[in-house]
């Protein structure tokens, strides 16, 4: 018997107004490009913050957490969520994936330093 695997669905709430959102999200589009998803990339509510729509029928959420309505309104919907920033504190209803601020400064000013070392 064979199966069809069906597409996901992944909602970015990332601002896109910077390099660093933009990069974050051309990032995450590669790797699901090649991962078969269809992405939502950061639709917004009538007062232009960040939100998906109710209507959304989604498999995850990949966002930068920045406030406490970003937070709420992400958890309400009840899938997965990967957050990309350190905004807020870590909570156990949501992973995180960030960069080491220290380390990459480190990296910067010091060819030879190594974050295994």
């Amino acid at each position: 018997m064979t199966t069809t695997k069906r597409p996901r669905h992944v909602g970015i709430l990332v601002e896109t107004d910077d390099s660093w959102g933009r990069n974050v999200v051309e990032a995450i589009c590669r790797f699901g490009h090649s991962s078969g998803w269809t992405v939502l990339i950061s639709p917004r509510d009538a007062q232009g913050r960040l939100r998906l729509p109710k209507v959304w029928n989604g498999d995850g959420i990949i966002a930068s957490l920045r406030t406490a309505s970003s937070v709420r309104h992400v958890k309400s919907l009840n899938l997965p969520v990967v957050d990309v920033g350190i905004m807020i504190p870590k909570a156990d209803w949501f992973g995180r994936v960030a960069t080491d601020d220290a380390a990459r400064a480190k990296m910067a000013f010091d060819p030879h330093y190594s974050p295994r070392a």
